[in-house]
C-alpha cells in the first residue's frame, strides 16, 4: 500500500497539495457539522416562535368566544321577540345608538296575555283597578273575552306627539289566553265597565254646562229653557249619567242657549233633546 506522504512514489508538491485536500476536507466537514447544529438550534428557536403565536392566536380566539358570549342573551321562555319602540314610535334598527339600560326587545310569555288600551283622559274619570271589562280582537271581532282591569297609568299622556290628545294607558288582565286567536301586537276594541244600574238617565256631554261651578243643565219648561242643578254620575264615551235633577222625558238644550252665535243671536233650535234612559251600564 502506498501513502500520499511517500516521498518514493509522490512527489513533494503532490504531497502538499493531498495535505491541503485533506485538510480543506476536514475544515468542510467540522464547517458542515457545526452548521447542522446551528440549523438544528435555528428551527428549535423557530418551533418556539410559532409556539408562541399559536398561543396568542388561542387566547384570541378564547377571548373573541367570550365576547360572543357576552353578546348572546338567552331567554328564559320560548315566544315572539317583539321590537321595543323609541318615543317616536320607531323600533330599534341596525346601526342605531343605543344607550345602557334601554330595552331593545321583549319575549311576552304567551301563556298568560293581556290587553294593553287607551282610554280618553275624558272618559276615565270613574276608571279604576279591579273593573270589568271585555275585548274584542280585529282578528275574531265575533268572540268577547272577559278581563278586568290590572294597571292604570297614573298620568295622562300623549299617544302621538303631534297630536294633543291625551289617554290614560291601561292594561287589562284576561280571565282566559286563547293561544290559538291571541297573538302579541294584535288590534283589539274595548268596553269597560265604570258602573252599573238597573236603570239610568244619560244626557250627551256638551248639554251639562257649568253655571257658578255647579253643573247644569237646561231643561224646557212654560217659560222658556231653565238651569237645573244636576249630579254627575260616571260618563261614558260622549255621554254622561244624570243622577238627580232629571226625569226621563225631559227636553233639554244640547248646548248652552245664553250663548250665542257668530252673528249675535241666539240659535237653540234644533239642539233639544229628550232626556234617555242609559243602556244599564
Amino acid at each position: 500500500e502506498f501513502q500520499s506522504t511517500d516521498s518514493l512514489v509522490y512527489s513533494k508538491i503532490e504531497i502538499v497539495e493531498a495535505q491541503i485536500d485533506t485538510e480543506l476536507a476536514e475544515t468542510r466537514s467540522e464547517h458542515a457539522r457545526e452548521s447542522q447544529g446551528i440549523q438544528a438550534e435555528l428551527s428549535e428557536a423557530e418551533i418556539e416562535l410559532l409556539s408562541i403565536e399559536r398561543r396568542k392566536a388561542d387566547i384570541k380566539v378564547e377571548q373573541a368566544v367570550e365576547g360572543l358570549s357576552a353578546l348572546e342573551v338567552r331567554s328564559p321562555h320560548g315566544g315572539i321577540v317583539m321590537l321595543e319602540r323609541d318615543w317616536r314610535g320607531n323600533p330599534v334598527r341596525v346601526g342605531d345608538t343605543v344607550w345602557p339600560g334601554r330595552p331593545l326587545a321583549r319575549i311576552p310569555d304567551l301563556a298568560e296575555m293581556q290587553a294593553e288600551v287607551f282610554v280618553l283622559e275624558a272618559d276615565a274619570g270613574d276608571l279604576s283597578e279591579g273593573q270589568n271589562a271585555t275585548i274584542w280582537l280585529d282578528a275574531s271581532p265575533e268572540i268577547s273575552h272577559a278581563a278586568t282591569v290590572k294597571k292604570i297609568d297614573p298620568m295622562a299622556g300623549r299617544r302621538n306627539r303631534r297630536v294633543p290628545v291625551q289617554y290614560f294607558r291601561t292594561v287589562l288582565a284576561l280571565a282566559e289566553t286563547d293561544t290559538a286567536t291571541m297573538k302579541p301586537g294584535t288590534r283589539v276594541r274595548s268596553e269597560i265597565v265604570i258602573a252599573d244600574f238597573d236603570a239610568a238617565i244619560t244626557v250627551p256631554r256638551q248639554a251639562v254646562c257649568s253655571v257658578g261651578g255647579e253643573p247644569v243643565v237646561y231643561r224646557w219648561t212654560h217659560r222658556g229653557f231653565e238651569p237645573i242643578v244636576v249630579e254627575l254620575g260616571p260618563a261614558a264615551i260622549g255621554r254622561m249619567v244624570i243622577a238627580s235633577g232629571l226625569d226621563t222625558g225631559d227636553v233639554i238644550a244640547l248646548r248652552d242657549p245664553t250663548a250665542t252665535n257668530e252673528e249675535g243671536s241666539s240659535d237653540i233650535e234644533d239642539s233639544t233633546s229628550p232626556a234617555v234612559p242609559g243602556s244599564g251600564s
